[in-house]
């Protein structure tokens, strides 16, 4: 059976269709109708089916409420009628005792928007309180501010389509190469079209986004508001404004040509540590196209200057009159699947529904009425770094966590640690197990998620599509809003007895039909749209109000926005160098960044190993120009420090990285990385170096810049280990490996993608002195290193062991299990022969030899680049020296006859690096 849903991963929002029987979900695809993708999927979307399948949700889910009645105590399995009345009597007694504003709600972009809105009315109609934000505060919510100072609502003016029109796209704060890869399979078909349109891409690394564009401008961190200031003060200078539509559609444009007057493109591209002539080609490249359209994300968002980094780029659409029309405009890229959806229900401290704001008391009285309460509260409430700041002074009493992991994703974790540990009480509202949240936690609630929800999701360019059931929950799991609603029930008895009920919502259109309600004569106005309609027409776009027949692919077409005057707005503010300064006790500027193939903090894409062969674990990547002056090399692990807290990670040179700066993906939580510290204290993955410093008006973090010490730890003592087990025990090892985690001084414990229908762990931990002989029985115990088939090689006077299990007899055995305990190095290429299930029997004495040397024929594993079928960088290499033509004939050739890069195309910005590679490669051959 076919089921039409959509993808749960980035805001993209890309049609899916699940494949489905015998109450299982089998397999899943691109639909071909959805115009965000037409078809295609990345990996992650290609993949989502195994997130699903029967072993996952045996063995990753949640599958019944939980709860401790003391914080000491262990969560044990409770029924839903129990655990709802211990919600409810809780959160009562909080109320009643410390009042509405001590209870706190953060709950996620990944929510579908009917979640939203139970959510949202529960706290502000039921507990009366506007202490509810989402994680979509440290992704979206300078884009939301920017689009609101400056053109008066939450509103990309832009779409998809406008990639097929856009003369010059300008790309900044963002790597949709790696990011929004389905946008960047649609980006490099319009560049193919018309080879003569100019990319632009501003970013501190050269990422594949900034390899495929004609201009990279490598600026520092933190200074794309005195880039935007020197490009302005270029179009400017050399008369490239559009005067007519400025005076036509724009106001307060004298204050800021004041403010750029000050920023000359030499002064600006000093800032930036960029060269001036290309500061000035993109400024004529962005005035004189046709049409430009600009493309941003968390660079430009997360930040303590987010704001006037959003409003700054917007200058420049207004300036040159780049908005309003095809292929134009400034389009905030959404990260998360929902976060929109989010924005329109008011899902955010500072938001009400259908684009409200909680300060207007008019706006209020609105929203009153149509929940049928007397008012709202007027209180400010708390945004998600307040919220957490707020729980660790104890102001905060009660905190329900929906659908996010903080524990992994917000910055400075040892905060957000305190705040938990000092909450009276945590709700976890969750679908997989094992986050590092669910061990605060004193209630968990299993959710619903992917493939068993339905409801609506909003994507980048404001297209709502519907999100379909194909298979019921597992266990007792229940769809959030059901959730919500049923703690409602009681929670209201208690609160406005005898009163009207808030939350009689049978069914997920009830709930959305309440919402859509609340956006009529807005300008996100969808009472238009029905579920019926969208089941029959398809995804649509606001606005769609009642009598139209489709809705605007793009807005601000008549010049008209949405402030008062209809004017929009230049906003003048100064560039402001990050919250936090390198010095000489922190001197690296630390950036953090996404892999190709995971998402967010993996608790989803996570639990599907295949996804660990392109980026198989964490490490810093670092200038290679940088490493010898700090006597480090390629594999060092190094501990890296910022004023919060550490981390220790093994070190990578990356050509791609600034000088004097480093980058860490944001993915990497305690949950694989950890260890102890230099005090002895549990490590908490990347986010303990950030900082919670954020921006004024949009209360989003800098999560992208931390000031951070760099240095290289002398950890003499490895060990490793590693198994495949039957895909039904493969939970279960890794939780018990990860629970070892601290007791080294650092360890790293990920899945590898599956061998022979079985799945592998691999934990590599270091320290300082050799482990306790118990610690290595207890780990030798998990993996099973015992019977007939293991050998055994032990050096108590050099504190080596050697424990290999052999799966198979004679020349057919391969490695089972291992484990190596002993100095750096140290027999560390029987791990390659695990890793490829390769046959033992041809190296013999050797893997119990004491030096345990590698074998001189052993070729080093070649990366992964192609994901979807498993193609390795050397297996490409080999095959492009058959290769003839020119570098897209050889490209077409190379996927012909391996297949990398014509399914999901993730892989594609890698392929032409390769294929140009090898042409400069045979052009050197050449004798001259």
């Amino acid at each position: 059976m076919d089921t039409r849903s959509t993808c749960p991963y980035c805001g993209v929002g890309c049609g899916v269709i699940i494949a489905s029987g015998a109450g299982a979900i089998t397999g899943v695809r691109g639909d071909p109708d959805h115009p965000a993708n037409f078809g295609r999927l990345c990996s992650k979307g290609s993949t989502l089916h195994l997130t699903a399948a029967p072993v996952v949700l045996q063995t990753r889910r949640l599958l019944q409420p939980m709860l401790r009645v003391e914080r000491t105590a262990a969560l044990e399995a409770s029924n839903w009628d129990a655990v709802n009345k211990h919600v409810a009597d809780k959160l009562a007694a909080v109320i009643e005792e410390h009042g509405p504003d001590s209870v706190g709600f953060y709950i996620s972009g990944q929510l579908l928007t009917e979640d939203y809105h139970a959510f949202n009315k529960l706290a502000r109609a039921l507990v009366g309180t506007n202490n509810i934000d989402s994680n979509s505060r440290l992704c979206m919510s300078s884009a939301v501010v920017g689009y609101k100072q400056s053109l008066g609502a939450d509103a990309p003016p832009a779409c998809y389509e406008d990639l097929d029109h856009a003369d010059c796209v300008f790309i900044s704060g963002a790597n949709p190469a790696w990011a929004h890869p389905i946008l960047f399979r649609r980006l490099e078909a319009a560049k193919a079209l018309r080879p003569a349109m100019k990319i632009i891409v501003v970013d501190p690394r050269r990422t594949e986004s900034a390899e495929f564009a004609d201009l990279h401008l490598q600026i520092l961190p933190g200074t794309d508001v005195a880039l935007c200031l020197g490009l302005l003060h270029a179009c400017i200078w050399d008369g490239l404004l559009d005067q007519p539509f400025i005076d036509a559609h724009t106001a307060g444009f004298a204050e800021l040509k004041a403010l750029a007057r000050d920023t000359t493109p030499a002064q600006a591209a000093r800032i930036c540590g960029i060269q001036e002539v290309d500061l000035l080609q993109a400024a004529r490249w962005f005035a004189q196209s046709p049409a430009t359209l600009s493309l941003y994300c968390q660079g430009l968002n997360q930040s303590t200057s987010g704001t006037a980094k959003n409003t700054a780029l917007i200058n420049l659409h207004l300036a040159t009159g780049q908005i309003g029309r095809p292929g134009a405009g400034p389009f905030s890229l959404t990260g998360q699947p929902n976060a929109m959806g989010g924005r329109e229900v008011g899902g955010m401290a500072t938001l009400l529904p259908g684009h409200r704001d909680p300060n207007d008391a008019a706006h209020r009285v609105e929203i009153a009425a149509l929940w049928g309460v007397d008012d709202l509260p007027s209180t400010p409430g708390k945004t998600a770094v307040e919220l957490f700041e707020a729980a660790a002074r104890g102001e905060i009493k009660a905190l329900w966590i929906a659908c996010t992991n903080p524990a992994q994703s917000l910055p400075d974790q040892a905060l957000v640690r305190r705040a938990l540990e000092r909450c009276e009480l945590v709700i976890l509202q969750e679908c997989f197990s094992g986050t590092a949240t669910a061990a605060y936690a004193d209630v968990i609630l299993p959710a619903a998620t992917w493939g068993e929800k339905d409801g609506c999701v909003t994507n980048s360019e404001r297209r709502i599509s519907r999100v379909r059931a194909a298979i019921a929950p597992p266990g007792g799991a229940k769809q959030d809003w059901q959730i919500v609603r049923d703690v409602a029930r009681l929670l209201e008895a208690v609160l406005r007895p005898g009163r009207s009920k808030l939350f009689e919502f049978e069914s997920s259109e009830s709930l959305w039909l309440e919402h859509r309600e609340a956006t009529r004569g807005r300008d996100l106005d969808i009472t238009g749209l029905s579920y019926a309609l969208l089941d029959r027409d398809g995804p649509q776009q606001w606005p769609f109000p009642e009598g139209a027949a489709k809705g605007l692919a793009r807005l601000y077409e008549d010049g008209r926005f949405a402030t008062p005057d209809g004017r929009a707005r230049f906003v003048s503010k100064p560039y402001q160098a990050c919250a936090e300064q390198v010095n000489a006790r922190f001197p690296f500027g630390l950036t953090t960044s996404r892999l190709r193939d995971q998402w967010h903090g993996m608790s989803r894409s996570g639990v599907v190993s295949r996804l660990f062969g392109h980026e198989a674990a964490p490490v810093l990547r670092m200038n290679p120009q940088d490493m010898p002056r700090r006597g480090l090399k390629d594999g060092d692990l190094v501990r890296v420090s910022s004023r919060r807290g550490e981390i220790t990670l093994a070190l990578l040179g990356d050509a791609g990285v600034g000088a004097a700066q480093a980058d860490l993906a944001m993915h990497w939580g305690e949950e694989f990385v950890s260890g102890r510290g230099a005090e002895g204290q549990p490590l908490l993955g990347f986010n303990a170096l950030t900082q919670p410093a954020f921006c004024p008006d949009s209360k989003q973090p800098e999560l992208k810049f931390a000031a951070v010490d760099i240095h290289r730890l002398d950890l003499p003592w490895r060990l490793s280990a590693a198994a495949w087990v039957a895909p039904a025990e493969a939970a279960a090892l890794g939780l018990a490996l990860r629970a070892l985690m601290f007791e080294f001084d650092y360890a790293c414990c990920v899945p590898v993608p599956a061998q022979a229908g079985k799945e592998g762990w691999t934990f590599e931990a270091a320290h300082a002195t050799a482990p306790a002989p118990e610690l290595i029985a207890r780990i030798a115990a998990l993996l099973k290193l015992q019977g007939v088939n293991l050998l055994r090689y032990a050096d108590a006077q050099r504190g080596r062991t050697r424990l290999l299990l052999l799966d198979g007899v004679g020349h057919e055995a391969r490695l089972q299990a291992l484990l190596r305990v002993g100095e750096v190095g140290e027999g560390a290429w029987i791990q390659q022969l695990w890793r490829e299930a390769a046959l033992v029997a041809p190296h013999g004495r050797r893997l119990l030899a004491p030096d345990a040397r590698a074998p001189q024929d052993l070729v080093p594993r070649s990366p992964q680049v192609c994901n979807c079928f498993d193609v390795s960088e050397a297996s490409i290499c080999a095959q492009l020296k058959a290769c003839a033509g020119t570098p897209a004939e050889r490209l077409q050739t190379l996927q012909a006859q391996l297949r990398c890069g014509t399914q999901c195309g993730s892989c594609l910005p890698a392929l032409r690096r390769l294929v140009d590679g090898s042409a400069v490669q045979l052009m050197e051959e050449v004798p001259q």
